[in-house]
């Protein structure tokens, strides 16, 4: 029996074992769902060539000669900047490990932007957008909202750390045509001199 942590080799160990002696490898995973015919195997109906049935066992990974019992890792791995809201509540949660990269700062995006007619006005439309700082830094910027390539509005933006900027905005076309939006850092002061 080989026992210890993950990430030694154990499963190479035994594949090239398996290999070097010309053996059937098989692995097993002891899953919560684990089933005997998962073990074992089970009988399978099969279509003939003349468009008959028949039935055939198919043996499970216990018919090798050499097989391997392994147990799922139970561990979740998050790799983030942190930049989402539920970090915080699952940070030391039991089989989680959670890998920063990068920084925390300037973390902000538009999350949500929806366009639909507009209930009242027949060639009006509704745009909803929301903007979430997901930084631990305060942020300056702005929105700015196009048609057909138009900048239609600009809206300065300050953002504290983790919040959340949301707009409806109320606006007329008669041709239709495509609104998209962008947001802008606010450039940094460089002092004179």
């Amino acid at each position: 029996m080989l026992e210890g942590v993950p990430g030694l080799g154990k499963t190479l160990l035994v594949r090239t074992l398996a290999d070097a002696l010309t053996l059937k490898f098989q692995r097993i995973q002891f899953t919560p769902d684990f089933m005997p015919a998962d073990l074992i195997g089970t009988n399978v109906v099969l279509e003939t060539p003349k468009g008959g049935r028949r039935s055939e066992f198919q043996q499970g990974p216990i018919f090798a000669n050499l097989v391997l019992a392994d147990q799922p890792r139970k561990r979740i791995v998050i790799v983030t900047d942190g930049g989402f809201p539920e970090l915080d509540a699952i940070k030391g949660a039991e089989g989680v490990t959670i890998v920063p990269i990068g920084k925390r700062t300037g973390n902000v995006a538009i999350t949500r932007f929806q366009a639909r007619r507009s209930l009242i006005d027949p060639i009006g439309y509704q745009i909803l957008a929301e903007v979430q700082n997901a930084s631990d830094a305060p942020v300056e910027s702005r929105f700015e909202l196009d048609l057909e390539g138009k900048v239609i509005d600009v809206v300065p933006i300050k953002l504290a750390p983790r919040a959340t900027w949301t707009q409806v905005f109320e606006k007329t076309s008669a041709d239709g045509g495509r609104r998209s939006t962008r947001r802008q850092a606010r450039p940094e002061r460089r002092p004179r001199g």
